[in-house]
């Protein structure tokens, strides 16, 4: 996986204050600031023979995937887990079918989600709020050794692969072919 934030990730003091977190994002994490990050990892994964990429995003990665469906069309998926800073218009520009699953943290995105679905590969997204897991519960903040905590993000996981899964067996999204 790509370290994106280069070996700078954010403080935990940055982390308990939005303010200071999104001013860290501002300055390590837009699109435009990470866009040829992006275009450097899809040419090396091409270049080693893969065929269908999909994208994952944990917090403000969520924020990523969407943008680079939005930017490139190419990507067959991708997976929002625990989802930051996601805004309708990022479903609006999403050109792949997206799953989106947020914590009890995150806001209500039933509204946003319905603008996805509107989309011709609206039938292969999915959208399940996980309202037992705290933000973060796949990743970094992922209590693994309490079995529910471990258990549900291995769902999560599941439901990320087998819809990954789904859409390259879709009629929506063939196969590339190089």
């Amino acid at each position: 996986m790509p370290d994106f934030l280069r070996n700078d990730p954010p403080t935990n003091e940055m982390l308990g204050d939005g303010n200071k977190f999104m001013d860290y994002v501002k300055r390590k994490g837009t699109w435009e600031i990470l866009e040829s990050d992006f275009k450097l990892a899809k040419k090396y994964l091409q270049d080693n023979g893969a065929e269908n990429i999909f994208l994952i995003g944990f917090c403000w990665g969520a924020k990523m995937v969407m943008a680079a469906s939005a930017h490139d069309p190419s990507y067959k998926g991708g997976a929002c887990v625990h989802p930051s800073l996601l805004v309708a218009e990022d479903f609006e520009k999403a050109n792949a079918p997206m799953i989106v699953l947020p914590s009890q943290n995150e806001r209500d995105f039933t509204e946003d989600f319905k603008l996805i679905q509107a989309k011709p590969f609206g039938k292969l997204c999915y959208m399940q709020r996980f309202d037992d897991m705290i933000h973060g519960w796949c990743a970094a903040r992922g209590e693994w050794q309490d079995s529910a905590v471990a258990a549900r993000a291995n769902e999560a996981f599941t439901i990320v692969a087998s819809g990954f899964k789904s859409i390259l067996s879709s009629s929506c999204c063939p196969k590339s072919h190089h």
